[in-house]
């Protein structure tokens, strides 16, 4: 799915027939404020949302399994992200520079891990545990996180 270049819209509607947001959909959509994403999206793509500015909150659906890289990065506005029970892996600087973030809840709190290495990203080893419980703290180490890669096994 490519968002239309020159749309004006405040608010977007992915439908429930969309199964993934194509990297760099919405990238650069100043004027976007909310966005309702589909029942059927398993993956958000890199860039997807990247430089949104006016973007203030987003619920990820319970369908979606990865978030790729830079996916909300300097999204200034973002103030809160709800992310659904099957997110499995959460890509390099996915809410880097957001920096009104206040909030990341987890529906799933199982122990997630970060890593450096892309390769340990990408197949799930290596990575040092972190807590997901706390919404503010998620929040503080998702939006400070420089080159960071997130998964849970």
């Amino acid at each position: 799915m490519q968002y239309a270049i020159g749309k004006t819209a405040t608010t977007f509607i992915v439908s429930d027939a969309v199964t993934s947001i194509g990297s760099y959909a919405f990238e650069d959509c100043d004027g976007l404020t909310s966005v309702t994403i589909g029942k059927s999206v398993t993956s958000i793509g890199a860039y997807a949302f990247a430089r949104c500015s006016s973007l203030t909150s987003i619920v990820i659906p319970d369908s979606v399994t990865s978030i790729g890289s830079y996916a909300f990065y300097n999204c200034t506005s973002l103030t809160s992200v709800i992310i659904g029970d099957s997110v499995t892996s959460i890509g390099e600087d996915a809410f880097y520079n957001c920096t009104s973030l206040t909030s990341i809840t987890f529906k799933d709190t199982s122990t997630w891990y970060y890593t450096t290495s892309s390769s340990g990203w990408e197949n799930k080893t290596g990575g040092l545990s972190l807590s997901v419980t706390n919404p503010s703290y998620n929040a503080a180490n998702f939006k400070g996180s420089y080159r960071y890669y997130w998964y849970k096994k």
